[in-house]
């Protein structure tokens, strides 16, 4: 009888645990992202600036040029701008920080996700990467935001470089034209009045990584992408 109970109690046990799954996976496809391993990515503002504009835009425009050269999907089918699906886990989080992308798109060939599985993996990864951050980095109607709406435009400009032939006339000017775009929503930031004294020195201080950033080293960033 002791035996019974026990095995109808971890019954219901696993009952239970089976129901709350099923529960937090429809919450989560219902929330449409999909969950990338835990991490603890915690960044300073001036470092998360820095690497969405100077390394992981140039990077993933590599990544996108590369998967459209290899599927022959034109990279402006491949992704557009808006919410990203993907999001890593983060381990901890604060009342001032948040989950930040690196990189904010959507993709949008679902036939990449089941003719090219490693591709997919490949590209939804980087698209899903966050860094803990101060949040006035992140909130849409700041700098965050700012970045997020050119973003997809800058990576797509950026894929119509020819990696393979290094970096030549055509290639350095399109690399000019997104670092003058990038200083200008920096510019554009320092001077409004969205922002504490210290949050515009971090932002000063960011903006002076990527311009001392040479347009050699932004082109080898996005290769290594490629």
């Amino acid at each position: 009888m002791l035996n019974h109970s026990r095995w109808c109690l971890i019954l219901r046990s696993t009952q239970t645990f089976t129901l709350m799954y099923v529960i937090m996976k429809r919450l989560l496809l219902r929330k449409g992202t999909e969950s990338q391993p835990a991490t603890n990515d915690s960044r300073t503002p001036e470092y998360h600036l820095d690497s969405r504009v100077a390394h992981h835009t140039g990077r993933f425009a590599g990544e996108l040029k590369k998967i459209a050269e290899i599927t022959n999907i034109p990279v402006d089918e491949l992704i557009k701008a808006g919410r990203s699906m993907f999001k890593a886990s983060r381990n901890c989080s604060g009342q001032d920080q948040q989950q930040a992308h690196v990189v904010r798109v959507s993709i949008l060939v679902e036939r990449l996700k089941t003719d090219f599985p490693d591709l997919y993996q490949r590209l939804t990864r980087h698209a899903g990467h966050t860094q803990l951050v101060d949040k006035f980095v992140n909130v849409f109607h700041k700098i965050g935001g700012d970045i997020d709406r050119n973003q997809a435009d800058w990576i797509l400009d950026l894929a119509t470089v020819d990696f393979t032939k290094g970096l030549n006339d055509h290639s350095r000017e399109v690399f000019e034209k997104y670092k003058s775009s990038v200083l200008r929503v920096f510019d554009n930031n320092i001077n409004s009045n969205k922002y504490s004294k210290e949050q515009v020195l971090v932002i000063k201080n960011a903006r002076k990584i990527i311009n001392n950033t040479s347009t050699e080293v932004l082109f080898e960033r996005a290769q290594k992408g490629y």
